[in-house]
């Protein structure tokens, strides 16, 4: 009887981070967090080989931690898109290019490619720090 519960355990653990795994794969910024928290837990992995690991290019992996430099409000944005729609058009190959811009170009450049797409999504409020 233990053993069925554990191996039902494990199976609900496994298809749970299966799902994960998708939801990731398809949200570029959730799979760039996720690699980003394995690198910075574990002082002996590198890039290269956490992407041997994933099984994906390093330029991949680069490309996808890169996205870790939008802006806050960016990133929020794109951790809440579902619609396969709008995960197309806020591909990982347009969003690293914006990333590579000052936070204020980016925010620039994403309120017109909004605009130019007629996004429904709302971007979140910009966090304002109060001293």
């Amino acid at each position: 009887l233990v053993n069925r519960r554990c191996i039902a355990q494990t199976k609900s653990h496994d298809q749970k981070l299966k799902l994960a795994t998708v939801a990731n794969e398809s949200r570029p910024v959730l799979r760039a967090l996720g690699w980003a928290r394995r690198i910075r837990g574990d002082a002996s992995l590198t890039q290269a080989a956490l992407a041997r690991l994933e099984g994906v290019t390093a330029v991949t992996l680069t490309y996808h931690l890169k996205l870790l430099k939008l802006a806050p409000e960016i990133q929020a944005f794109l951790k809440g898109l579902s619609e396969p729609a709008d995960l197309r058009r806020y591909s990982l190959r347009r969003m690293k290019s914006l990333a590579e811009l000052s936070v204020t170009a980016q925010r620039d450049q994403f309120s017109k490619m909004r605009a130019f797409d007629g996004s429904a999504a709302q971007l979140p409020a910009k966090s304002v720090r109060i001293r």
